[in-house]
């Protein structure tokens, strides 16, 4: 109670009193011969950034396609340069099963004699 009434009287003895209330206040009595030791992961040990960076190449193959199934503008932005996903390790599996079902797709339609609503 004295504290908040000595900030309301006289507001200079309050900060003398206290330091400013604040997320990024050190004291004073922290010694300055510190040494900030951060080690990073390696790159290629990290499997969760492999596994995101192979996905971004891959959305980048298919923007950069000439038919391409969707168009990602910002992809290439997540790409390092000169990146290469081995292909025969990552199989395709869910591009075939897509293109069969395209093709099915397709051949329907074209059998069909037009639009019919069913109601």
């Amino acid at each position: 109670m004295e504290v908040y009434l000595l900030r309301f009287l006289n507001p200079s003895a309050y900060v003398h009193l206290h330091p400013p209330p604040s997320l990024f206040y050190v004291s004073k009595k922290r010694s300055r011969n510190c040494k900030l030791n951060a080690k990073f992961n390696n790159e290629e040990d990290d499997f969760l950034l492999q596994v995101a960076t192979e996905r971004a190449f891959l959305r980048f193959e298919e923007t950069l396609r000439p038919d391409p199934l969707f168009i990602d503008p910002y992809v290439g932005c997540l790409v390092p340069p000169g990146y290469q996903v081995n292909m025969k390790q990552h199989p395709h599996k869910h591009c075939l099963a897509t293109k069969f079902i395209d093709d099915k797709l397709l051949t329907a339609m074209n059998n069909t004699d037009g639009l019919r609503l069913f109601c």
